[in-house]
């Protein structure tokens, strides 16, 4: 079903929300009345709505809120040839050529989300999203779904012409513009855990910089590495999982784990407890594993295990099971670290990664939603230092 932006800059969120609908991503919260329906009103868990509304949303941004809404999302900058093969002209009309195929079967199905400067194709304004709805290869056009059809209905464009346009650099994170290649994503459409901010996007804690991908590990590694560790490899790697708890618990830590639960949740309160239950029990099963292994309680199994009233079982176990084993490594073997927190990490590693066959999708989805809101936050950062380093500069 096509859809219109409904607002001058929605672009990018009227764009994911058609895309999300035409994939049948389930959103798992009602529209209005009984329907779950995709609307640029739900896609607010990357960016305030009244902050798209006022400056529009970045790339990652978009890639970010496919992916915490159920999409599997492959994205690609138009300027990154030297780091990824797909950030090519012959390989973007080859991904166009794959998302338009008719024959496609319904478990292959895909979209294409393209981002790109208006103004390099003669166009008034600048920056834009829109899906791509057909290929013409005897012409060598691509067929733009405009989203804002109040301006533009759709229309064809050579496929060059849109991927030099997809060159332009956006002057509000000094980066090009690309495209994404979504398709439905039944690990995230299944999961019943996800990462969320833990204050309002607005707010001046979610602003500061702990809340980046390298503030947050800065802060993580603060955190483990602040007291001395002790020498005994089993004793360390147990007093690292309490001081990584505390730092959970903390306000230095900018996300928290939540569970989706559907609207209304009398619908499924079987369903759902019954799921809750068998994760709560999957969540006992890692820490009691992990009690015995180190020889010490480092998680309260029973506290884990208690899921009443709706209510998940312990998150703190999950988030501390959304970082992945790559940013522990950083921070417990850095060369400016202890031995005693490298030795740590031997103990460590092969607990993190050993888990419960029903956790496993799980914690992949939280991994991913922990380098996308942390990576997101991290451009925004980077462009609004720039932004006010340039206001400075002009009122020196």
């Amino acid at each position: 079903q096509f859809h219109t932006q409904g607002e001058p800059a929605f672009c990018g969120l009227g764009t994911l929300a058609m895309v999300l609908n035409a994939l049948g991503v389930d959103p798992k919260r009602v529209w209005k009345g009984p329907w779950r329906w995709f609307s640029e009103q739900l896609l607010d868990c990357c960016e305030p709505l009244e902050v798209v509304k006022e400056r529009g949303i970045t790339f990652s941004k978009v890639a970010c809120l496919a992916r915490c809404n159920g999409a599997h999302v492959d994205a690609h900058r138009a300027d990154e040839a030297d780091t990824d093969r797909e950030a090519t002209l012959e390989a973007f009309r080859k991904a166009v050529m794959r998302t338009c195929e008719s024959d496609a079967e319904e478990e292959n199905f895909q979209v294409m989300i393209v981002s790109y400067s208006r103004k390099a194709l003669g166009q008034t304004g600048d920056g834009h999203y829109s899906p791509i709805g057909g290929y013409h290869a005897a012409t060598d056009q691509v067929l733009i779904l405009d989203v804002a059809r109040f301006k533009y209905p759709p229309h064809w464009v050579p496929l060059t012409a849109l991927w030099s346009a997809m060159l332009h650099v956006d002057a509000e994170t000094g980066r090009s513009r690309g495209y994404m290649v979504l398709k439905s994503n039944a690990c995230l459409e299944a999961a019943r855990l996800a990462l969320t901010w833990r204050w309002p996007e607005c707010s001046e804690d979610a602003k500061n910089a702990d809340s980046t991908i390298s503030g947050c590990q800065k802060t993580f590694s603060q955190a483990l590495l602040s007291d001395p560790l002790p020498s005994n490899k089993r004793a360390a790697a147990a007093e690292i999982l309490r001081r990584t708890l505390r730092f959970i618990d903390s306000p230095k830590m900018p996300l928290m784990v939540v569970c989706k639960i559907p609207e209304p949740p009398g619908e499924a309160n079987g369903e759902v407890m019954s799921e809750l239950s068998d994760l709560a029990k999957g969540l006992a099963e890692f820490a009691q594993k992990v009690n015995v292994a180190l020889g010490e309680e480092c998680f309260d199994v029973q506290d884990i295990l208690a899921v009443e009233d709706l209510n998940c079982p312990n998150l703190g176990v999950a988030a501390l099971l959304a970082i992945e084993p790559v940013v522990w490594q950083h921070v417990l073997v850095a060369p400016e670290t202890s031995s005693d927190a490298a030795a740590a990490w031997e103990v460590l590693e092969p607990l993190l990664k050993d888990l419960p066959e029903i956790l496993r999708k799980e914690v992949r989805v939280l991994q991913s939603q922990w380098a996308d809101l942390l990576t997101a936050r991290e451009e925004m950062c980077r462009s609004t230092c720039a932004c006010a380093g340039k206001v400075m500069a002009a009122n020196a």
